[in-house]
């Protein structure tokens, strides 16, 4: 029989097979300068939007005043928990992230921008500690910028939460960095690595109370890959710096674990219409970096136990995020947490990935639409909602107009329903009154609803029927409030600050829209 030619592509060294190889390769670098370049774009773009949000000196989420009312309160010996007054109502945070903000605060006048350094800090230090954690376990810097751009991309869908003067990035930041110690010497740290990220993890949750199941969840590892020593040294260190901490905050202030455990504990579950896409929503944007992180546990990995210690504290991060978007009042700034953790283990899952696609030009085919699929599920997740954030030139405008009228008061005013003017800065008005309304007021507790007048302090209200105020100052009127209803029978609108639908982002809400003044007067 003549002999049988091989075929053409038989080998790598054929001129066609190299040829076509030169294209695939050619195709993947290009795909990976795109990837690349679209997480670059995404951390640039959260920066530059913190730089530009940060000097803003008036709240940029209707919550935010209450950070500057409640450190000065510490400060200056005032109690933040305990029955509403008149002057104050207290929220359901723990107190940590107030303490820590206090000399930043003191820098800046006690002015907004002090928080947020503090949380753009924390939100940068979360960033770093991502970039420790992928580099120690050798992943290159590609599967760094993945993990950087995951965090970036999920700014706007957080309600572009990274930056303001709240407790989530700080939380963030301790749980990270407790939960990269712990991971550490792969996944079996020494006393002193249990002992410094046990008090990190009580510091996470002593700054929100969620961190609670971040905690449990390490302590979970160990248990499940029965390395009883090293779960009972991690649960002997959370638990003795956590009653230390309890024993603290219950000597300084008796009424504290009322706010932060009582009122949550009873916050009202839905899964009425209006919350169900929030879940969809996040949900979806989540699940292909989910995916992508679970994909080292189906190969050859040498070492899985730094990725499983992280998938093993994502779980519950995200479970948790998921329950808070169902309570009455919840949002996706919860998913923090879990969004930086997950960040860490997908950069561990595109190192994978990469890595095992990389043998023959089908697989580096497979590759490049890997990477380009990356960085379209990069996008998608940030909803491109960047600079929305951003006050615009107008906002700024009316925002001034409505900081000076109210500083033209010369008698006693009253800021209601918004923290936009803080006790600290325009003396004795209601600041809290978005809490009171929420929490400790005319709202039950338990389910943000319900409104009864009874429920608010006595001489808050007698203060508006009596009209000792010279103006009020509202975001507007909702229906069946009791407080809207005695505003609006005793004083009328003399002004109104109201931005034009196309130039109204999410960040003017916080503005009080509306001056009222007593009648006949």
């Amino acid at each position: 029989m003549p002999p049988q030619k091989a075929p053409r592509l038989a080998t790598p060294d054929h001129p066609r097979a190299v040829h076509s190889l030169r294209h695939v390769e050619a195709l993947e670098t290009f795909a990976l300068v795109v990837l690349l370049s679209v997480c670059v774009a995404l951390i640039a773009m959260f920066l530059g939007v913190s730089l530009l949000r940060m000097p803003y000196r008036f709240e940029l989420e209707w919550l935010e005043g209450l950070t500057v009312d409640y450190a000065w309160r510490i400060a200056h010996g005032l109690p933040i928990y305990g029955p509403p007054d008149r002057t104050f109502a207290a929220n359901i945070y723990p107190p940590l992230y107030y303490f820590i903000s206090i000399p930043a605060l003191m820098a800046t006048g006690w002015t907004l921008l002090g928080a947020r350094v503090i949380s753009l800090a924390a939100i940068v230090g979360s960033g770093l500690v991502t970039s420790r954690v992928l580099r120690r376990e050798q992943v290159p810097a590609a599967g760094v910028a993945v993990a950087l751009g995951i965090d970036a991309a999920f700014y706007p869908i957080t309600l572009h939460w990274y930056d303001l003067a709240r407790v989530d990035s700080l939380q963030t930041c301790f749980a990270v960095a407790g939960v990269a110690l712990l991971a550490s010497d792969r996944a079996r740290p020494g006393f002193r690595q249990i002992a410094s990220a046990g008090l990190l993890l009580v510091c996470s949750t002593f700054t929100k109370q969620t961190s609670i199941w971040v905690c449990a969840a390490s302590v979970g590892y160990f248990a499940f890959a029965r390395d009883w020593r090293r779960c009972f040294q991690l649960t002997s260190v959370l638990g003795a710096f956590g009653l230390i901490g309890a024993a603290a905050l219950l000597a300084w202030s008796p009424d504290a674990f009322t706010y932060i455990i009582g009122m949550p504990a009873r916050h009202l579950v839905s899964l009425e219409s209006e919350d169900v896409p929030r879940i969809i929503d996040f949900g979806w944007r989540l699940a292909p970096f989910i995916v992508l992180a679970l994909s080292p546990l189906f190969g050859r990995r040498p070492d899985t136990r730094p990725i499983g210690f992280f998938l093993f504290n994502v779980a519950p991060a995200i479970a948790a995020s998921f329950l808070t978007l169902l309570k009455v009042g919840g949002q996706t700034n919860s998913g923090m947490p879990a969004i930086f953790l997950l960040g860490i283990a997908a950069g561990f899952g595109a190192e994978h990935v990469w890595r095992v696609l990389e043998r023959d030009g089908w697989r580096r085919l497979l590759r490049t639409l890997f990477t380009a699929g990356l960085a379209g599920f990069l996008l998608l997740a940030s909803g491109g909602e960047y600079f929305v954030a951003v006050p615009t030139r107008q906002g700024r405008q009316l925002a001034e107009q409505v900081w000076d009228d109210m500083a033209d008061q010369r008698a006693r005013f009253l800021a209601y329903n918004h923290s936009f003017v803080s006790t600290v800065l325009r003396g004795e008005t209601y600041p809290s009154a978005d809490a009171l309304y929420d929490y400790a007021g005319g709202y039950d507790a338990a389910t943000f609803r319900n409104p009864d007048v009874s429920r608010y302090p006595g001489d808050f209200l007698s203060d508006i029927v009596n009209k000792r105020f010279s103006a009020i100052y509202t975001a507007g009127t909702i229906a069946g409030d009791p407080v809207d209803r005695v505003i609006s029978t005793h004083y009328q609108v003399v002004k109104a600050y109201i931005l034009p639908r196309r130039d109204a982002p999410r960040w003017a809400r916080c503005l009080p829209r509306f001056k009222w003044t007593p009648r006949n007067r």
